[in-house]
């Protein structure tokens, strides 16, 4: 290998993954200076590392000071989440009747995980703090960053502030972060920043469910033209007690009439920070180059919603197409690939299916994720009900007219907005049973 032309070399180094590089680098002279070059670092892609190896590993890289263009950390991990520490109570000391209990860091507040880690002296997640900051202020090209399935406390890392850059967000033309404990992008303000940052994105595929609101699907039909990906995951209310219930901001204002569908529209956004109106006329606004879409838990795509959009969505496409400039004859909907997700939001069944393939004509795929504690918490529906309930919608479909491939993910597992509405139904069940008091 040490008469392959230095370029040859390179591009066969590249494929070793970290930590093995480094071995490599000591064979010769030759195959350190190319594990040194920092045209080898153009596209850095990290995977199953330990939160301290990772750390090296991008401070090695970053002193060599590479312009990258694509940054992809996957299936990383820190010990420290999975430490027990024990839990506070009001005993004074555990006995055989009361032993000691303990629970996972991971379980607990932000602010508690921080005050631990201090306590700890930890000092792994600034060095990742400073290692990224300083790769992302180094890049004058980066297209793509990717942050998936880690289990990494990224709520403490606090490098919000350079993704959302001028500098890193320039050429920035894909974002995703999924399928990761803590988050990068926590509020609405963040978020907008990173928008006003990212002016060519293009694929937007980040779980920010506390930073999506109305402002924010607002704020992208003009801060991102040219999306042609999105993941839109709503944060629910589950206690639905919000002040402002009967606003007439909530209110579907797209087509007129409905009072069924307007307070529908009003009653889910009690219950979530997304209201019918703003997802709507985001969905429409960008219709023309919006080619996949994502959405988890949101109250909006409903039966009845989509049920009574559908017969007139694509005259409204087309007066919007219009509206905007369009001099020749307007496009169909670009939309061809959507997945679903249903947990704590009312499920949708094959009525919301065929309006979607009637909104979207050139959709081709169309997944569905949910499970049958959806259905129980929401519609309090029987397991049995819900079996049959799947079978005849692959019954439906195989018999519809329509020709986009539907697949319907039914098992999927529990997730813990689920757990805390299980409970907070149960207690609401046992204080509605526990009679009151008589007094005289």
């Amino acid at each position: 290998m040490h008469r392959l032309p230095f370029d040859i070399l390179q591009q066969i180094l590249a494929l070793i993954p970290f930590p093995t590089r480094w071995e490599a680098a000591r064979v010769s002279r030759l195959w350190y200076q190319v594990c040194n070059d920092h045209l080898l670092y153009t596209h850095i892609h990290l995977e199953n590392m330990e939160l301290e190896q990772l750390v090296h590993v991008l401070g090695w890289i970053q002193r060599l000071k590479p312009n990258i263009r694509s940054l992809t950390i996957r299936q990383c991990h820190s010990v420290m989440l999975q430490q027990r520490l024990p839990v506070q109570s009001s005993s004074t000391m555990p006995t055989s009747s009361h032993p000691a209990m303990y629970t996972q860091l991971r379980s607990l507040n932000v602010d508690r995980r921080r005050a631990f880690y201090m306590q700890q002296e930890c000092q792994w997640y600034q060095h990742l703090n400073a290692s990224l900051a300083t790769l992302l202020r180094g890049s004058t090209r980066l297209t793509n960053i990717t942050l998936e399935n880690n289990d990494i406390d990224w709520a403490i890392i606090g490098i919000a502030d350079e993704f959302c850059s001028r500098r890193v967000g320039a050429t920035l033309q894909a974002w995703t972060f999924q399928h990761n404990f803590g988050n990068v992008i926590e509020t609405p303000a963040q978020l907008l920043a990173f928008m006003a940052a990212t002016p060519h994105l293009r694929h937007f595929l980040g779980h920010h469910p506390h930073a999506i609101n109305d402002a924010v699907l607002i704020g992208a039909i003009d801060r991102w033209p040219l999306l042609k990906s999105a993941m839109i995951a709503c944060a629910i209310n589950l206690g639905g007690d919000d002040d402002d219930d009967n606003s007439d901001d909530h209110r579907l204002v797209l087509v007129k009439g409905g009072a069924d569908v307007d307070a529908q529209a009003t009653a889910d956004a009690a219950r979530s920070a997304v209201s019918a109106s703003a997802f709507y006329k985001w969905l429409l606004a960008c219709a023309h180059h919006l080619e996949s879409l994502h959405l988890i838990d949101l109250h909006c795509v409903s039966d009845k919603q989509l049920a009574y959009l559908a017969p007139n969505w694509l005259a409204m496409h087309h007066t919007h197409q219009l509206s905007h400039g369009a001099t020749k004859r307007p496009k169909a909907p670009a939309l061809r690939h959507l997945r679903i997700a249903k947990y704590v939001t009312d499920p949708v069944t094959h009525i919301a299916i065929d309006a979607l393939a009637t909104m979207f004509p050139l959709l081709q795929s169309v997944a569905y994720d949910t499970n049958a504690t959806c259905f129980r918490l929401t519609r309090n529906m029987p397991q049995d009900h819900v079996v049959h309930l799947w079978h005849a919608m692959h019954y439906h479909h195989h018999h519809a007219t329509n020709h986009a491939h539907l697949q319907l993910n039914w098992t999927m597992p529990d997730t813990m907005d689920q757990h805390l509405l299980a409970c907070q139904q149960l207690m609401a069940s046992q204080h509605a049973a526990t009679p009151l008091p008589l007094t005289l």
